[in-house]
């Protein structure tokens, strides 16, 4: 029985050389291969998700103010109410890496325009008013 345990690990000893300098280039030259399809398609993904956040962010601010002026619908000056609820709306739909801002004073209701901007300045803003995406 041991005779028999001691030829088989001799025989696997001899066959046993594991893999040649070129069988690993190979596969090392097809990992970079495939990290070389698989990076610029993972940023652009990244890309589209931020650029989605901020036409998000503009999108939620329009909602927001919507909200707030019926909310604030009994003061008495209209044009504090729309200012007041445009800002705040900003405000709220503001985040860590994202800016939403309020372009001018509103005149009217429906004379709000939100622009939202992302840190990362490869993404374009997004500005948004009386409910038809601008850009």
């Amino acid at each position: 029985m041991i005779d028999a345990l001691v030829r088989r690990q001799n025989e696997l000893k001899k066959d046993d050389r594991g893999f040649s300098l070129i069988e690993l280039l190979v596969v090392v030259l097809i990992i970079g291969v495939l990290a070389a399809i698989a990076i610029p398609v993972y940023i652009g993904t990244v890309n589209a998700a931020k650029a989605s956040a901020v036409e998000a962010a503009a999108t939620t601010a329009k909602a927001t103010y919507t909200a707030l002026v019926f909310e604030y619908e009994s003061d008495s000056d209209p044009t504090t109410t729309w200012s007041q609820a445009a800002t705040e709306a900003a405000g709220k739909a503001t985040s860590a890496d994202i800016s939403v801002v309020v372009a001018g004073t509103p005149a009217t209701a429906d004379d709000v325009e939100f622009t939202a901007t992302h840190d990362d300045t490869a993404i374009a803003p997004f500005t948004t008013s009386t409910g038809a995406p601008t850009s």
